[in-house]
């Protein structure tokens, strides 16, 4: 694979980082150092591996590294199929990114039954209607990280955003969701030249596809599985 320049706001281009999380074995450090330093654009970085070996923990300190050492101007996408899934990213980030630095965007009519208080404090809740309404994009856009499901990502290029508003884009869980539902949001807002992470196993249960025509016609593999 080609390589470039590190990042220039990245110290040591990469291999001076100081980890957000000390539990994280050498592989996930190295794994974090590679992305953050940002040698490669032209492909996606892929995490992959079986449950419990750390992708999700691996995503999340690189987000931490790249919203506390980059430019205003570097924004972050941190994407998941579920709602349970992207709430994960909020809760593992809370500790580290105030209510100005991550947000997270929500379903307009998604119940506010199942959503804890800790994510519930980085949403925009209108108590009132009993809704999630989204933000102007003008707000939007002074957040480092938006955290949102694949289907709520798509609908920021309705809103306002453009291809290039975010530097990364990152979509956990990648192989559980249909091809369509992970290339709508990068299709609408990835530039050339940015970087997209994908996390995933896709040796687990891929994406439910319902109907064997769709299957037939290649529906139920995954994004993940086709890079690899």
């Amino acid at each position: 694979v080609r390589e470039g320049p590190p990042r220039s706001f990245v110290p040591g281009g990469g291999d001076r980082l100081v980890f957000f999380n000390h539990s994280m074995n050498e592989e996930q450090q190295d794994a974090v150092r590679r992305i953050v330093a940002g040698r490669v654009t032209h492909v996606p970085y892929v995490l992959f591996g079986p449950p419990g070996t750390g992708k999700t923990t691996t995503l999340v300190e690189t987000i931490l590294q790249l919203a506390k050492t980059s430019p205003p101007s570097f924004r972050i996408l941190v994407m998941a199929p579920t709602n349970t899934a992207s709430d994960i990213f909020v809760v593992r980030m809370k500790e580290a990114l105030n209510k100005s630095e991550m947000h997270r965007v929500m379903a307009y009519q998604r119940s506010d039954a199942g959503v804890s208080e800790d994510v519930k404090k980085y949403c925009n809740f209108d108590r009132e209607s009993n809704a999630f309404p989204m933000l102007p994009v003008e707000k939007l856009k002074t957040f480092k990280v938006l955290v949102a499901t694949t289907c709520t990502a798509a609908k920021l290029f309705n809103a306002g955003f453009e291809r290039g508003d975010f530097a990364m884009m990152c979509i956990d869980e990648c192989g559980n969701d249909v091809e369509p539902g992970v290339m709508a949001p990068i299709e609408c807002l990835l530039a050339s030249g940015q970087q997209l992470v994908l996390a995933g196993d896709p040796r687990q249960l891929g994406p439910v596809v319902r109907s064997p025509f769709a299957s037939l016609h290649g529906l139920s593999t995954s994004l993940l599985e086709r890079v690899m």
